[in-house]
């Protein structure tokens, strides 16, 4: 096994009529960080989170995440409430230890 978990994440705003809004790869990983620093303090921040793939206008990307923290990652990205002081949530549409495996279902990504 490659010892890493990767989700697809797509972002949703209460109202999604915020077309104004900057969404760039660097605020959606910071979302992730900050929620698993708030849930599970330092040790939760430190984990490794890279964004494989990240499209603005879908608002969705491809997360990889180390597989002995994909329960926590999972964890903090469901209870993120907020993005840039705006309603939202973050829906893990897919998630498996095998990349392939996940974009081979993903036609429209």
């Amino acid at each position: 096994m490659s010892g890493y978990y990767y989700l697809d994440i797509t972002l949703k705003f209460q109202d999604e009529e915020k077309d104004d809004l900057v969404l760039t790869p660097a605020y959606f990983k910071g979302s992730i960080d900050h929620s698993l620093r708030s849930v599970f303090g330092e040790i939760g921040g430190l984990t490794e989170v890279d964004i494989f793939k990240f499209d603005s206008d879908s608002r969705r990307a491809i997360v990889r995440v180390p597989e002995d923290y994909y329960v926590k990652t999972r964890a903090a990205i469901t209870l993120i409430s907020k993005f840039q002081d705006i309603r939202c949530h973050f829906q893990v549409k897919k998630a498996s230890p095998i990349l392939l495996q996940l974009l081979s279902s993903n036609i429209e990504f």
